[in-house]
């Protein structure tokens, strides 16, 4: 039996041709030129999306910041550590450090890079210069926190926490006999001293004003007075 050999003709080729190696290097490059523009985009929008949510949780903390101090935090350190009377935080947990910076994290945008902080009477504004890094531009990424709402909240709590202690002294000192009857006067000054002498409010509270640092109003303005209430409102 004859072994067959395998004829090798000079014609034949194998492998790729140059002008093959061109057309997949081509399309190659084609796919690239795609896959990076897109693969940025989508980076670019994880990172605008963390940078959101990071704002969205600086904001809430900066809520109840000012809900306990009635004031607003002029940076991110303010959150964290206080001495401020009715400090109750730190009012951000769970920080991790900013990998690239080590800064501590909500200080830095998901760039690295400090979010800016700036507070205009009631109205604290954060945000981040986004992917460009340049503020002013369409990349910015903006939240506002307005308090005022929350002054309103508290000056209400304030308003019905003395409603109460009104009406209690009312019950007891506002009597049918003018021998005995003690009428409180139309002077807000003058109804703290005289709840704080009751026992029916306790002396250095801050019902003394509302939460814009103004006194309540007498209601009535005449004697005896049977409310408060707040210029603000």
């Amino acid at each position: 039996m004859k072994t067959q050999r395998a004829k090798f003709h000079p014609g034949s080729k194998s492998g790729f041709s140059l002008l093959e190696l061109v057309i997949v290097m081509a399309v190659v490059a084609m796919m690239i030129g795609v896959t990076v523009p897109v693969g940025g985009t989508v980076l670019r929008q994880k990172a605008r999306a963390a940078a959101t949510g990071e704002l969205t949780i600086l904001g809430e903390a900066v809520k109840s910041y000012f809900y306990d101090t009635g004031v607003l935090p002029v940076d991110h350190d303010d959150l964290l550590a206080s001495t401020l009377p009715g400090w109750a935080g730190p009012y951000l947990t769970g920080v991790i450090d900013d990998r690239r910076t080590g800064m501590s994290g909500y200080k830095v945008d998901p760039w690295s890079r400090d979010y800016k902080w700036k507070v205009a009477g009631d109205v604290l504004t954060l945000s981040s210069a986004g992917s460009d890094g340049t503020f002013g531009t369409a990349t910015d990424i903006e939240l506002i926190t307005d308090v005022t709402s929350i002054r309103r909240d508290i000056t209400k709590e304030r308003i019905h926490r003395l409603q109460i202690a009104i009406n209690q002294y009312n019950a007891y000192y506002l009597t049918a006999d003018p021998m005995t009857t003690q009428p409180l006067p139309a002077n807000f000054a003058t109804i703290m001293t005289k709840l704080i002498a009751a026992g029916l409010i306790p002396t250095g509270s801050d019902l003394a004003t509302d939460a814009w640092g103004d006194a309540f109003v007498p209601t009535p303005a005449l004697s005896p007075v049977l409310a408060v209430t707040s210029s603000n409102l």
